[in-house]
């Protein structure tokens, strides 16, 4: 409450100074002294409101002050944005459509009509005239406002950072409560670091950046109090809560899942845009505006130039093949990019050193006119992600040193020894880097992923892994060795493929294993039931040693594929009835008819087996995939095949109509 009231003080004090000086806004040709007064006055109303909500109820805030803080909030991200530098780049119409999207937010989810809310706070918006042509005289600058943003928050952080340092606080420096509720304060004030470094750089504030130094401002006042650290703790969870709560009225994400076609579609007070499984096609221009955060990984359609991306975005994920322009376009300030698409090569321009310079995280994929040396990967990235980039060059000593995360796939002209891998590393994966040499006992001793495909330069044995590996994928190394009963112990996916020194037995497998695949070993022994239990991927090729009945499977497998394995017999009865990918190919041993196939089976792969039958209609209707190559004893015709198969090839097939 105290806090809300001197909030409500110098908000007064703010527009009074501007109503006598005058205020420069950056557009100041069509947008200055008025709207600013009249938004400042507005969160000075609602500021004393706030504080006599909070007074009724000190500990934790009610409905009726939530209401009030979302409204308060919302108008002083108004204001502040309004003296921000990056205000310069916008137009008044697009300033106030800043204004009335963050209203039209609140409104739509707490139940109360915009219109209510602005007649309530007389907020004029230039859009409508309402002291958007008003001019004041003489030039203060933003400076003032802005000062005093950034002096609360620079103090704040201040004080923090001695407090994490264990710095003895001087009196008056901070509340006298702070120290023996360190922990719960600093959760909250931990949320709050980079506020400072983004005002400093001019970038839009959104409510939910106001909403956290709310959260600040208000544990800081019950730890001024002396209260005692469960009343604080109590109050921060709280906070916590409340926030969470008010945050999913700018957050789209799954919950949202399938309601928005084009980017167009999505509410553009959206700050938040996380739709991982969408397909969301348009134009990256009618992405919402002030957008923080964008992840559209499966929206392959979209289309659109990089520098229509919205500056305020710090994660960018679009895994779009279509999109064009030039890296140097991407918001500076961006931590996190992943831009490309697998499949499609974008028309995107640039080099490694036109990336955001303070980038966590960096993934880029299939780029053909993307060129530069690892070196120019900004220091600051952890996570490297370099996928189809023929024109990238370096050294793997180039990667940055504080990286932990290290992708490259089909980067060609890299080089270097495992040796130098940054040695806190977690991840590694190297796929088809022919200039990449080493030995296994050179990984770095943390990595938990090792994937290192086609990397054929590279020596060692099995018992040089990291024993931190729990993903081990060695593919087509043939100076490799090694004894299954050598590999990682706590290792729950292990994906071999043409390792044909390997030797050992399936029994030899680490028994947490959830994934298996194992290709031409033809030295390695076994029965399918010496599997471990837990095993629910699996994928045994060409093991010509391996044997036993579909039977023995372990019982959590449902994805199952079996390929030449001249010693294994059994019915398709047998396989796990809730398996929902099979995949049986010459395997001379194995009948049944189709009709006794797992019901819940959405990819099917039948090949070269005479003893199975069965007719086309008899097929599970769940099955989406299906392929059927020279299953010469079933029968059928295409309108028998399940409503449900959208990917279907039959060929050389004795009885059935070709169709792929």
């Amino acid at each position: 409450a105290g806090a809300a009231a001197a909030a409500a003080t110098t908000l007064s004090d703010i527009a009074s100074d501007s109503s006598r000086q005058g205020f420069e806004v950056p557009n100041e040709a069509k947008l200055q002294g008025e709207l600013l007064r009249s938004t400042l006055q507005a969160c000075a109303s609602m500021a004393a409101v706030l504080a006599a909500n909070l007074g009724s109820n000190p500990s934790i805030p009610d409905a009726a002050s939530s209401t009030s803080i979302a409204s308060t909030c919302g108008l002083i991200v108004a204001a502040f944005n309004l003296l921000s530098p990056s205000a310069v780049q916008l137009g008044p119409e697009e300033l106030g459509e800043h204004l009335e999207a963050g209203l039209e937010g609140v409104a739509n989810n707490l139940g109360v009509a915009r219109a209510e809310i602005k007649e309530t706070l007389h907020l004029s918006l230039p859009s409508e005239g309402g002291g958007g042509n008003s001019s004041s005289g003489g030039g203060g600058g933003h400076a003032p406002a802005t000062g005093s943003a950034l002096q609360a928050l620079s103090t704040v952080q201040s004080a923090y950072a001695k407090l994490k340092s264990g710095e003895a606080l001087t009196s008056g420096s901070v509340p006298p409560g702070l120290n023996s509720t360190s922990t719960a304060v600093g959760e909250l004030l931990e949320e709050t670091m980079d506020l400072e470094m983004r005002a400093r750089e001019g970038l839009f504030l959104t409510v939910v950046d106001l909403l956290k130094a709310r959260n600040m401002a208000f544990a800081l006042t019950l730890a001024h109090a002396n209260a005692s650290p469960e009343t604080l703790q109590g109050a921060v969870a709280a906070l916590h809560s409340d926030y969470a709560q008010y945050l999913k009225i700018f957050v789209v994400d799954d919950e949202s899942r399938g309601q928005y076609a084009t980017t167009r579609d999505l509410p553009r007070w959206t700050i938040k845009v996380d739709l991982p499984l969408d397909d969301l096609s348009g134009d990256i221009k009618g992405l919402p505006k002030f957008a923080l955060t964008i992840n559209l990984p499966s929206s392959e359609s979209l289309t659109g130039d990089l520098k229509d991306i919205p500056h305020s975005a710090s994660v960018i994920v679009l895994r779009s093949g279509q999109l064009t322009g030039a890296l140097k376009d991407l918001p500076r300030h961006a931590k996190q990019v992943a831009i490309g698409s697998f499949w499609v090569s974008s028309n995107i321009e640039g080099t490694l050193e036109d990336l955001p310079p303070y980038l966590e995280n960096v993934g880029l994929w299939s780029l053909d006119n993307v060129g530069g040396s690892l070196q120019d990967i900004p220091r600051t990235a952890k996570v490297v992600q370099i996928s189809y980039l023929s024109k990238v060059t370096g050294h793997l000593q180039d990667v940055p040193s504080h990286a932990t995360h290290i992708e490259l796939w089909r980067t060609e002209s890299v080089t270097g020894d495992l040796k130098d891998l940054p040695r806190q590393a977690t991840c590694a994966t190297l796929v088809s880097v022919p200039g990449i040499t080493g030995s296994l006992q050179d990984l770095p001793a943390g990595l938990t992923t090792v994937d290192l495909r086609y990397t054929n330069l590279v020596t060692g044995d099995f018992q040089d892994l990291p024993k931190a590996a729990n993903s081990v994928r060695l593919w087509y190394l043939d100076l490799l060795t090694g004894a299954l009963e050598e590999l990682p112990r706590e290792a729950t996916e292990v994906d071999l493929r043409g390792l044909s020194a390997t030797t050992g037995s399936l029994q030899d497998l680490p028994r947490q294993a959830t994934i298996v695949y194992l290709w031409y070993m033809d030295q390695v022994v076994g029965m399918l039931k010496d599997l471990p239990a837990a095993v629910g991927e699996l994928s045994l090729r060409n093991m010509a040693l391996v044997s036993g009945s579909l039977q023995d499977l372990p019982q959590e497998a449902t994805s199952i594929a079996l390929n030449s394995l001249p010693l294994v017999s059994g019915a398709l009865q047998d396989l796990n009835r809730d398996a929902t990918t099979v995949d049986v190919r010459a395997m001379n041993l194995v009948s049944g008819d189709l009709k006794d196939l797992p019901r819940k089976v959405t990819t099917l792969r039948l090949e070269a087996d005479d003893l199975v039958t069965g007719n086309l209609k008899d097929l599970p209707k769940s099955v989406v995939s299906l392929n059927l190559l020279e299953m010469n004893q079933v029968v059928g015709s295409l309108e028998d095949l399940p409503t449900s198969a959208s990917d279907v090839c039959l060929y050389d097939n004795a009885h059935l109509t070709e169709d792929c």
